[in-house]
């Protein structure tokens, strides 16, 4: 008892203030929350410390500061929806002010075979290669246009963007154009660039990431037998204004984003060419080419992103694409002397894209997104011949993803959507793949019009398992459903291996089925086959 006193007395007598071994608090903490890649602050990036309530939020400028944190040793959790989550721990001192900044690694998958621009992923990939930004830009002939830089990819080759069977503008390691898609947040779109490669249809500065998936992708990507391209846009930033105005020989446009106040932001963009204001007065009359309308192209862009609680990010995004020309051949070619008088070629699409990203604090993601548009292209060619082709169509997607721990990661998702074809023509059939084009006037005219309906509803799983720390197994099954006019089922089973030797070397390797529909206008009793079945593809 003579101990216990003494030793209270003693604890009385040394603390400051009379008080017994109490602990001074630490000065202000304050945490900034940054993008790895961008440097960019996370905007409502949801946190905890010590494990503890309430959820701490970052505001616009990706901080956080507390002023009533104890001395010692404190763990921080960050489970931001679009990025990897991420913890650990940090110490502060009695008395003393500490600044923390902590960089965020973007979510992302490793299964596919793939070339990433912009973002540099957080784990390795089958077949990886990185671009950045600034270096894509650096590079001659883009234009500053990141986007274009897929045409230079190794096994790409440029084509003409016209949507539909004419394809999306690239030919991907010797496959028909319309055999590789592209996809916008995860939804596709029919074309990717201006007149057969001039620029993009997206402002690069709204992107996040570009992912070229030449062949072997997994499962999560179905409807191709060539390659994906899958283009991610970036959230808008709520820290402040920021924008430009650009003008060239090619186009004239704007770029601008900031805060819209509550938790909201916006980026908006558009762009007009202006080839028309010039074009017509340096084109030799001897041609014989007088153009009524230059070549016109336009684009626009709009996402609104709001955080309305922690780990809950929607988006709204809206887009388009207008491509038109018109011009009158007072001389005909020489091949074909039938072919003159006024043509015209028009080629657009609007999409409107709802996404919410969910992800709470277990290491858990879903990613759910509705999509609807509209495509229409349309050509004539003097008083008899036209082509009209309208397509509205609809999309939803739902992914899942779950990192079971070091070693598992799962992942499962449904698609479902369907298109709504309708043309009206007095044109002969256009030329096929490997069809060689006779003299337009010899051709025999196919009159009419039609309309298609298809659609489908697809699922998939996968599951990717690293045994070892330099070997990744990834394994899953696709299965889709295709209604009218197919009535068809597919299952489609994709493996993948990548084990890294030693520094430098890593040995890969990826077999998988991959099937998609005919184009719409194919099955069409007036310019294709309705009883044409699916394309299948092996990758190997």
């Amino acid at each position: 008892m003579q101990r216990v006193i003494l030793t209270f007395l003693a604890g009385m007598l040394l603390a400051p203030g009379g008080r017994a071994g109490a602990a001074e608090p630490a000065g202000p903490v304050t945490i900034t929350v940054l993008d790895k890649e961008s440097g960019r602050p996370v905007v409502g990036a949801p946190l905890r410390i010590d494990g503890r309530e309430p959820v701490l939020i970052t505001d616009e400028q990706g901080r956080l500061r507390l002023e009533r944190l104890g001395a010692g040793s404190h763990e921080i959790y960050v489970f931001d929806p679009e990025h990897q989550p991420f913890r650990t721990r940090f110490t502060a001192a009695p008395g003393r002010s500490l600044r923390l900044r902590f960089a965020l690694d973007r979510r992302g998958s490793d299964e596919e075979e793939q070339i990433v621009i912009r973002a540099r992923r957080s784990t390795p990939q089958v077949s990886e290669k990185t671009l950045e930004v600034e270096q894509v830009k650096k590079i001659p002939g883009t234009q500053g246009d990141i986007v274009k830089i897929v045409q230079s990819l190794p096994g790409v080759a440029r084509g003409l963007a016209v949507g539909g069977s004419g394809g999306v503008g690239l030919v991907v390691r010797g496959a028909a154009p319309e055999d590789s898609r592209v996809l916008i947040d995860g939804h596709e779109i029919p074309i990717l660039y201006h007149f057969g490669g001039l620029k993009s249809v997206l402002n690069s500065d709204m992107l996040e990431r570009i992912d070229f998936l030449p062949g072997g992708f997994g499962p999560a990507f179905g409807e191709a037998i060539g390659g994906i391209v899958d283009v991610e846009t970036r959230a808008s930033r709520g820290d402040g204004f920021d924008g430009y105005l650009e003008s060239s020989l090619l186009d004239m446009g704007f770029f601008l984003e900031g805060p819209l106040g509550g938790g909201v932001s916006f980026i908006a963009a558009a762009r007009r060419s202006t080839v028309d204001l010039w074009l017509p007065h340096v084109l030799s009359d001897s041609l014989g080419l007088e153009l009524t309308v230059a070549p016109v192209y336009y684009d626009y862009q709009l996402k609104v992103d709001w955080s309305p609680r922690p780990g809950d990010r929607l988006s709204l995004l809206g887009f388009g694409s207008h491509d038109e020309m018109k011009f009158l051949l007072s001389k005909p070619p020489s091949g074909d002397p039938a072919l003159r008088g006024d043509m015209s070629l028009g080629v657009d699409f609007q999409r409107l894209l709802l996404t919410w990203n969910h992800a709470p604090e277990q290491a858990w993601q879903l990613r759910a997104s509705l999509a609807a548009g509209w495509d229409r292209a349309k050509v004539s060619i003097g008083e008899d011949r036209h082509m009209f082709i309208e397509v509205p169509n609809f999309e939803g997607r739902l992914d899942w993803l779950w990192d079971a721990g070091r070693r598992l990661r799962l992942r499962a998702g449904l698609e479902g959507g369907g298109a709504f074809f309708s043309a009206s023509l007095s044109m002969p059939r256009p030329p096929k793949e490997g069809e060689l084009p006779s003299r337009f006037a010899s051709q025999r005219l196919l009159v009419g019009s039609e309309t298609v309906s298809t659609g489908g509803l697809f699922g998939y799983l996968a599951a990717d398992l690293r045994p070892r720390p330099r070997l990744l197994l990834s394994a899953g099954l696709r299965v889709e459903w295709y209604g009218p006019p197919l009535w068809q089922v597919a299952v489609m089973p994709r493996f993948s291996l990548r084990h890294q030797a030693r520094s430098g070397t890593v040995l890969k390797a990826a077999v998988g089925l991959y099937q998609q529909t005919p184009q719409e206008d194919e099955l069409s009793r007036v310019l294709g086959n309705p009883e044409l079945l699916l394309e299948r593809g092996w990758h190997v």
